[in-house]
């Protein structure tokens, strides 16, 4: 599908990129990773997504471009309406890999079990949230400092990996 991108992040791997070259350089010459924007076009296969589409997602490359052509079954997903693409953009880094990861590989589902390790991160603190959105039982592993912020997250339980192995609790 092709996507008009609105809304687009400079992250430390379009700066890596930028000043090394080799393996490394886009292969495009397009750096930007992380985009927001409105699907212009869509392929005959395409199911998941329809033109006029607000979409947001993650690319290896290419994201800095007016236009960019993605894969359905990359890292990408509508916007909700209430959300801006400017807004949507942020999320990238921590949503979209949640959504991608609990949702499509994870299959998860209310009454679902899930231990988050990494809880109090980009990644994590996304997960905490949709999960319990979802209706699942959230354990969340993090550092003594952000026990208060998990909890508030939505956590049912959080396990302080400075005092206790979450491998050997019995919160999981």
């Amino acid at each position: 599908m092709q996507v008009q991108i609105y809304a687009s992040t400079v992250a430390s791997g379009d700066v890596v990129r930028a000043k090394m070259g080799g393996f490394l350089k886009s292969k495009n010459g397009i750096l930007g990773q992380e985009f927001a924007g409105v699907v212009t076009e869509v392929g005959k296969k395409v199911t998941r997504f329809n033109k006029h589409d607000r979409v947001f997602g993650i690319v290896a490359t290419g994201a800095h471009a007016e236009y960019l052509t993605v894969s359905e079954e990359a890292a990408v997903t509508k916007i909700p309406a209430s959300v801006s693409f400017r807004e949507a953009v942020c999320f990238c880094i921590g949503a979209n890999p949640t959504l991608y990861f609990l949702e499509k590989l994870g299959n998860i589902r209310p009454g679902h079990q899930i231990l988050i390790i990494g809880a109090s991160g980009s990644v994590g603190t996304f997960a905490v949230q949709y999960a319990k959105y979802i209706g699942a039982e959230v354990t969340g592993v993090c550092s003594t400092k952000n026990i208060e912020l998990v909890k508030e997250l939505g956590a049912n339980h959080v396990i302080d990996y400075n005092q206790e192995d979450f491998r050997e609790s019995k919160k999981i």
